[in-house]
């Protein structure tokens, strides 16, 4: 009798086994699915601090595949700097792990700018839980991180808005208020003459306070993508010299000369493209502040009229070249003759272009000064 329960005890406990054998591949599996769709990046490592594994979202955030990490050192493949100090960090001595380790801490954080990979720099958020065993012997770590450059951007951003904002409108407002006060004043004689002069002063802070204010509603309309199109045939040779009208008597230095076929047009919303182009001959005439030829430009080229303006200024130094045109992007000429600008006209002049389907860029010219040129379906 207990010969015959022998092969049905075998079964039973076969089937458990089975069971349990399923239950645990089960569990591994979701947990790998887990580790593989996570948004954040995940590594394991060993208690010498060996990575043991990778998932993709850490594929994704670094540019390096598992296979290339795995079984390495975790400071031999990144190069981590503190985002505060600036200090190189991924080092063996200056390993943030390392030093949470030899503090016994069960966990640390740690913001970093990283590099790794082929990619660029990336500013990454690492949160770091330590396993031990029952003696509390360190028996490795689970990281897990978090693309921020973004987050990082919109704070640079935020930053750069409230600086801007409050130079930008300080200045006309201070230049306002201290011409009233100078009116104003309990001893002040004025003959008309030089009421009417300060009184032109006022205006002209008055100015650039309304463009700025407008420079910054303009720039969050075309940020968030609202500009409106009305498409209309203009003619570019019109469009110019109409601009250049009201800067005749103005810019004695200058000379202005125009090389544009009469008959070139191109389908766009004239109010916009007066801006853009308006926008390049302010900055031309401000950034030559000795004066000199701008030239500007047309010519009819695979199916869009490319249009420059050129001047013989400062020019761009060429680090600033790919970055003028980001919002609030601003050439330091603290060592030049001029006031520096405020990083938004150049930003709304390039969403002007892009939404009209072209494309703008800029160079330095050979010599002197700097080349602005875009592009417009014709």
């Amino acid at each position: 009798m207990c010969a015959g329960r022998a092969p049905s005890a075998f079964k039973n406990m076969n089937e458990k086994i089975m069971d349990l054998y399923s239950q645990v591949v089960k569990e591994r599996d979701t947990k790998e699915a887990v580790l593989r769709n996570m948004a954040e990046g995940v590594m394991s490592l060993d208690e010498n601090l060996v990575i043991t594994s990778f998932n993709e979202a850490a594929e994704k955030i670094t540019g390096w595949k598992a296979k290339e990490v795995v079984g390495k050192k975790c400071h031999d493949v990144f190069t981590g700097f503190d985002n505060e100090s600036g200090l190189m960090v991924c080092t063996p001595a200056a390993c943030f792990l390392y030093n949470a380790m030899k503090k016994g801490e069960n966990s640390c954080k740690y913001f970093l700018r990283l590099r790794a990979g082929e990619k660029n720099e990336r500013f990454v958020e690492f949160n770091c839980r330590f396993l031990k065993n029952g003696a509390s012997k360190y028996t490795g770590a689970v990281i897990v991180f978090r693309d921020m450059s973004a987050v990082k951007e919109l704070e640079d951003l935020r930053s750069e808005l409230i600086s801007t904002v409050s130079h930008e409108l300080k200045t006309p407002l201070t230049s306002i208020k201290s011409y009233l006060q100078l009116l104003l004043h309990p001893k002040a004689d004025f003959e008309m003459e030089k009421v009417k002069e300060i009184l032109k002063s006022v205006s002209n802070a008055a100015d650039r306070l309304d463009r700025c204010i407008g420079d910054l509603l303009y720039a969050s309309r075309v940020k968030s993508n609202q500009l409106v199109l009305n498409l209309k045939h203009l003619n570019i040779a019109a469009l110019v010299n109409n601009i250049l009208d009201s800067y005749k008597g103005k810019t004695p230095k200058h000379r202005f000369t125009v090389k544009i076929s009469e008959n070139l047009e191109i389908m766009a919303d004239r109010e916009q493209m007066e801006y853009v182009v308006s926008h390049l001959i302010s900055n031309a005439l401000k950034y030559s502040p000795d004066g000199g030829e701008i030239l500007i430009g047309a010519k009819k080229t695979d199916g869009h009229a490319e249009i420059f303006v050129q001047d013989q200024g400062v020019g761009i130094p060429a680090k600033h070249l790919k970055k003028i045109f980001d919002l609030f992007h601003r050439v330091d000429m603290s060592n030049a003759r001029f006031a520096y600008g405020s990083g938004v006209g150049l930003f709304i002049v390039k969403k002007i272009v892009e939404t009209h389907g072209g494309k703008i860029w800029a160079e330095n010219i050979e010599g002197n000064g700097s080349r602005f040129i875009f592009t417009i379906p014709s």
